[in-house]
């Protein structure tokens, strides 16, 4: 488990502990911060991705 995903766990964590009175504004805030960091891990993925290819060390 990588050092950013365990940030977000938190992140999650305290938004549902923060929010136990107001279950649905959890849902929003945690859904918004999970797509948004599945977003951030897809294009990393696409730049290393293209930076291997472009040094010619795909395979």
């Amino acid at each position: 488990m990588s050092a950013s995903s365990v940030t977000v766990a938190v992140a999650v964590a305290v938004d549902v502990l923060g929010h136990r009175d107001v279950p649905c504004l959890a849902t929003v805030f945690d859904g918004l911060g999970v797509f948004a960091y599945a977003v951030w891990l897809m294009r990393s993925a696409t730049r290393r991705r293209d930076a291997l290819r472009t040094a010619g060390e795909t395979r």
